[in-house]
């Protein structure tokens, strides 16, 4: 059991190699727990950043790995003649650990040569496909073949977000800081607009494109047939016309404007 008293000497010690050593190592050398280093530190006020933590942490790491010699000699003799994907298959190891160990190591991939493994695997401008125009089992193995029934779409498989019949939502247009009601109907894929679903619905009448569906009382959720209305885009833009409010409002309005434009201006100037 570690002994837990502080000498003279040892808080010297601690004091001294703060910045230097870690914690771990430190108690390690009077055979004492971390808690007496951290008492220490706290009593004079030290702190060790995060960053210097890591650090300490890393280099405690450093020369420790699960790779064997055999392995290492591999990779030494041919990481110039594979690629690190190639050397990690063949090892059974991860992409990670190979390209961990490379550095660990001392050992790099010169620039120019992973340039030309990268451009050696690109498709070229107007090359096509080696499966282009083949069906599946002239390009495939037939065991191939069956490893991707596994995971292939079922015939009548739905996403697993897929929403059920009759699910509403409510969508945020950002544009004009207002929401809509959105549901799913029986026999469409997609959600759709629910003013326009209803108004549908009670005209028996599909919504022409250059038509819009327009709440009467102003609420966008109320979806009741009664409070929607259809009007030409000409007709929706007479009634969000300026020309509409009070001349007060509409000499506010374009103030309003004018100073936005400025602000804009000036902002642009500054970049």
């Amino acid at each position: 059991m570690p002994i837990k008293k502080c000498t003279p000497e040892m808080e010297q010690y601690f004091i001294e190699n703060a910045f230097l050593l870690s914690e771990k190592k430190m108690a390690a050398r009077f055979n004492v727990s971390t808690a007496v280093v951290k008492r220490v530190f706290k009593a004079y006020g030290i702190v060790v950043s995060k960053e210097q933590q890591i650090k300490f942490r890393s280099q405690a790491l450093k020369g420790r790995t699960t790779f064997t010699k055999e392995e290492d000699l591999f990779i030494k003799n041919y990481y110039l003649q594979m690629p690190v994907k190639a050397i990690a298959k063949k090892l059974d190891r991860s992409f990670c650990g190979v390209s961990g160990r490379l550095k660990a190591m001392g050992l790099e991939v010169p620039k120019e040569l992973r340039e030309a493994r990268k451009e050696k695997g690109m498709y070229r401008q107007g090359q096509e496909p080696k499966n282009k125009g083949k069906k599946q089992h002239e390009y495939m193995s037939k065991e191939a073949i069956a490893r991707t029934k596994a995971t292939r779409f079922k015939t009548g498989h739905s996403p697993h977000n897929t929403l059920p019949v009759g699910s509403e939502v409510v969508r945020h247009d950002n544009r004009n800081n207002t929401s809509y009601l959105m549901i799913k109907p029986p026999g469409k894929r997609k959600l759709v607009y629910k003013h326009i679903y209803n108004w549908e619905a009670a005209t028996g009448k599909k919504l022409k494109k250059g038509f819009n569906i327009i709440f009467k009382d102003g609420d966008t959720h109320n979806c009741e047939p009664i409070n929607l209305e259809r009007v030409s885009d000409a007709e929706l833009m007479r009634r969000n016309s300026i020309h509409n409010y009070p001349p007060e409002i509409v000499e506010l309005v374009q103030l309003k404007g004018a100073v936005t434009r400025q602000i804009n201006k000036y902002k642009n100037a500054t970049k």
